[in-house]
């Protein structure tokens, strides 16, 4: 099987050699010859259960899906789209498992019992179920706090800043952090999740994906002894 034999598998809803084409392949988000990985010819062509079976394969939805955009920018455009809402759910539940993983290496280097861990975007004080992690790309992605860093940057009037323009300083600010965090990302409150990404985080349907979640768990939660 090549490549183009599984991306057009996906864009067929042929699940029986879409399966055949994830045991086969190392890497499942190989692109074909027009530069689409198998779950991007899902979503363009609008096959939910090709696309449900990639994602339980790790498919990533951070790949390109046209232009500049990737499957997981679109989706998060997306209204009553059903793929849209699916790619949304695992990312939201891998981000809730990453950001459980980082809690629990954190609290491994606490010290005293009250000790704690500091919201990377207002600095208070937040608890694992008041908080997300984001990695830093997506961080800079929105705009509400893009816009409140680069005003930050200005009042500064620090010499790195002169004559460059938003980009330039953005891009040198996301830079300073790469080479200073050691956890490559950003732990969130509530708060500051629902001042600066929404949109990074639930797209256009957050009531649907939290009742989701809460339903999956909940099942999860039901089926241990």
């Amino acid at each position: 099987m090549t490549i183009s034999d599984f991306t057009k598998a996906a864009a067929d809803g042929d699940l029986e050699t879409l399966q055949k084409g994830i045991e086969e392949f190392k890497n499942i988000d190989t692109p074909d010859q027009d530069n689409q990985t198998a779950l991007g010819k899902a979503v363009l062509a609008g096959q939910l259960d090709a696309a449900q079976m990639l994602l339980n394969a790790k498919a990533s939805a951070k790949v390109k899906l046209n232009g500049d955009k990737t499957i997981i920018q679109w989706a998060r455009e997306q209204k009553d789209n059903d793929i849209a809402f699916l790619i949304l759910l695992y990312n939201y539940m891998d981000r809730i498992a990453y950001s459980a993983n980082i809690w629990e290496k954190t609290r491994k280097t606490f010290k005293r019992p009250d000790d704690c861990r500091y919201c990377d975007i207002c600095s208070g004080k937040i608890q694992e179920e008041d908080s997300l992690a984001l990695d830093l790309d997506e961080v800079f992605e929105s705009i509400p706090y893009t816009d409140r860093l680069y005003q930050q940057c200005l009042a500064l009037q620090a010499p790195q800043f002169r004559n460059k323009d938003r980009k330039e300083i953005l891009d040198y600010v996301k830079e300073q952090i790469k080479n200073n965090n050691k956890s490559d990302c950003y732990m969130v409150c509530d708060h500051c999740t629902a001042r600066f990404f929404q949109n990074i985080v639930y797209g256009n349907c957050q009531e649907d994906l939290v009742e989701a979640v809460n339903e999956i768990m909940d099942g999860a939660g039901s089926g241990k002894e």
